[in-house]
């Protein structure tokens, strides 16, 4: 993980954010940060604190009240996107708490070095209460084994995930990074001890992410839980890396900044998933850069929809980059007020823009020093995708996310309407159909000669349409490490694979990714 370069940031309200309600007003009928506004700059910023280098946006800013002006995000050394993404011209700007935030925001938009104005905005958890226990992952495995609140037993055989068959083939053995922007994760426990990295805290903007809620640690144990150690609950990536980022405290609060540079974080870090199981009722632009610029890096993004059983997706899930996800019943259905599972007091949003459904409702998972069985909402359904996107990431290397994005939504499970539909999106996640998806075709026959140059020459059978082709070579162990990427039907290895090989290699063809079926947002 790089290293972080400490840059002065303010702990503005470092006792309050931690543990009380966050102090808030109402801007455009959505709750906000008392006191805070986001600005983005037509231009990079040079001074580290205390000016936006614009004399006359400087002087207003001043008359306006303004008591802190800081840089956004934080810099890390070898972030080499930071000046590309001109990260400096975002800016927090700081008021008095009691401040007319609209006026304020109408003010300084009309500034000409102003590209946005924007408050910092509250975010919340997509959780619903949790219930009674039930220890059976029916997530993973479903046997019409799910416990309503009237403790009936729910269920279709074949809604899951598809996870055992997989675990087969994949083991479950992810060794990617997952960064799991959230409450925190329980540095204590067991189930996931031994694979957390140092993480930070984007609400008081200090080192260490424990949890002081719940939701992160159950957030982590869908995705990354030891399996198959005769313990508690099986994650779907069994000894994948967890960089726990805290965007939410005690009470399940968060900010936009918070969230935007828990991205940051995520990506310099270079983790392959983030995972965000929170919502906004607006678009923030600093995340909407973070989002996009770790797309381009390796990092996949994954949102929950939101749970308030309406039409319309929650921001950042709301982004063409960003895996947008809803939460299925047991039965195959939209998890709604009238689902078969009895949780009548939530529901899943959906409209479109809505790219799956996964497992939502009821589910086991770890806890603070302790297990859950009945962790519901688009928190728990997000956790199942991000768990898969790190599996396709970690099995596959060669993907990109905008690969992933795409097989996650095309090797879904259709439900409702045939096809696309804005209730379940392009159906439930299928781990199963997903690796089927992304595992190349093998090439059976790979002939290897020795060149009067001492270099050794793979051929193989040339595959119609391939765009490429993977060349591996097998270890002792089976496992495979990828020595090639050849655009035709040979390779040409040289001393060091001489010394390494032995003779067993294996070729894949890269076949093109099918058209992109997403509706556009």
């Amino acid at each position: 993980m790089l290293k972080l370069l400490l840059c002065p940031l303010a702990l503005l309200l470092a006792a309050t954010l931690t543990a009380s309600p966050l102090p808030q007003v109402l801007l455009d009928g959505q709750p906000c940060l008392a006191g805070r506004l986001m600005l983005q700059l037509n231009h990079p910023v040079q001074s580290e604190t205390g000016s936006c280098d614009d004399t006359e946006l400087d002087q207003l800013l001043a008359r306006l009240g303004a008591t802190q002006i800081r840089r956004h995000f934080i810099r890390y050394s070898g972030d080499r996107d930071y000046d590309r993404y001109q990260l400096s011209s975002f800016l927090l700007v700081d008021f008095q708490p009691d401040a007319d935030l609209a006026a304020l925001r109408d003010l300084i938009a009309k500034q000409s070095s102003v590209k946005h104005v924007s408050a910092d905005w509250i975010a919340h958890l997509n959780l619903a209460p949790d219930d009674t226990m039930f220890p059976q992952q029916w997530a993973l495995d479903n046997h019409s084994q799910a416990v309503t609140p009237s403790g009936a037993l729910v269920g279709t055989i074949g809604i899951d995930i598809g996870a055992p068959l997989s675990w087969d083939w994949v083991g479950g053995e992810s060794v990617g990074l997952v960064a799991i922007l959230d409450t925190g994760v329980d540095p204590t426990h067991g189930e996931l001890q031994d694979r957390l990295l140092p993480g930070f805290n984007f609400i008081i903007n200090q080192p260490g992410a424990s949890d002081d809620h719940g939701h992160g640690t159950r957030v982590a144990g869908i995705i990354a839980a030891r399996g198959n150690n005769a313990l508690g609950v099986a994650g779907i990536c069994w000894n994948t890396q967890v960089l726990p980022i805290k965007v939410f405290n005690a009470l399940g609060q968060g900010l936009a900044s918070a969230m935007a540079n828990g991205l940051n974080f995520a990506r310099v870090s270079e983790a392959d998933v983030a995972n965000y199981s929170g919502g906004l009722p607006y678009v923030y632009e600093p995340a909407v850069t973070q989002i996009e610029m770790g797309r381009q890096s390796g990092m996949l993004t994954v949102a929950a929809a939101g749970n308030m059983d309406t039409e319309g997706i929650e921001f950042p899930a709301s982004l063409e980059t960003c895996v947008a996800v809803g939460a299925c019943s047991p039965c195959g259905e939209r998890a709604s007020a009238t689902s078969c599972d009895g949780e009548s007091g939530w529901g899943s949003n959906w409209g479109t823009g809505l790219d799956l459904l996964a497992p939502g409702v009821r589910l086991a998972s770890t806890n603070i020093a302790s297990y859950t069985t009945s962790f519901n909402g688009t928190s728990a359904a997000c956790a199942h995708v991000s768990g898969v996107a790190l599996l396709l990431a970690s099995t596959f290397p060669e993907l990109e996310p905008a690969d992933i994005h795409q097989i996650l939504q095309q090797s879904a499970l259709d439900l409702g309407d045939p096809g696309y539909d804005r209730e379940t999106g392009w159906g439930l996640l299928r781990l199963d159909r997903a690796i089927s998806m992304a595992t190349p075709t093998q090439m059976n026959r790979v002939f290897v000669t020795r060149l009067p140059s001492g270099l050794l020459q793979l051929e193989w059978a040339a595959v119609p349409g391939a765009q490429g082709y993977n060349v591996y070579r097998l270890e002792e162990d089976n496992s495979r490490t990828l020595i090639d990427v050849a655009m035709d039907h040979t390779s040409i290895l040289g001393a060091p694979e001489l010394r390494r090989g032995k003779g067993r290699y294996v070729v894949t063809s890269r076949l093109p990714v099918p058209p992109e079926r997403r509706i556009t947002r």
